[in-house]
């Protein structure tokens, strides 16, 4: 017998060269979320296409701030390899931004601005929590637009 899939919900801003920051509701659960600009769905640097997704949580190779269980966003059109992940920075690498993502979805669950640019803290956490609240389990991600968070 297969579980059902959780829904979990990303009000997401429209952002600009410093990221998209979006609150991710979960239950009673809620983050912040730091995803790259809006670059017309370009392959490592912009963030997803507001939709909805299916989650489910991978083993991936290679770590992710000692994270290799992480949630994987499944049929982003044009895209591949897209997570949730720890991170601090997803800007505009190519304006000479930081960035911790090349498309990802960047929990934490404080955000502000560090040495000036936009950013999420307490990222692995924010991970950690929404694992638990996930309860590891698969899950429907909507993502939606709104003018602020």
């Amino acid at each position: 017998m297969t579980k059902a899939a959780i829904p979990a919900t990303l009000y997401r801003t429209p952002g600009d060269d410093q990221g998209t920051l979006g609150l991710l509701v979960v239950a009673d659960f809620r983050c912040w979320v730091l995803e790259l600009p809006d670059r017309a769905n370009r392959p490592n640097r912009s963030r997803i296409p507001a939709g909805v997704y299916d989650l489910t949580l991978i083993r991936a190779r290679r770590a992710f701030s000692g994270f290799h269980d992480l949630y994987w966003i499944h049929d982003v059109p044009g895209r591949s390899g897209i997570l949730a992940h720890p991170g601090t920075f997803a800007g505009d690498v190519e304006l000479g931004l930081r960035s911790d993502s090349w498309g990802c979805l960047l929990p934490g669950m404080n955000h502000g601005t560090l040495d000036g640019q936009r950013a999420v803290f307490n990222s692995r956490t924010a991970v950690r929590w929404f694992h638990e609240v996930m309860q590891r389990r698969p899950g429907r991600l909507t993502i939606r637009e709104v003018d602020h968070v």
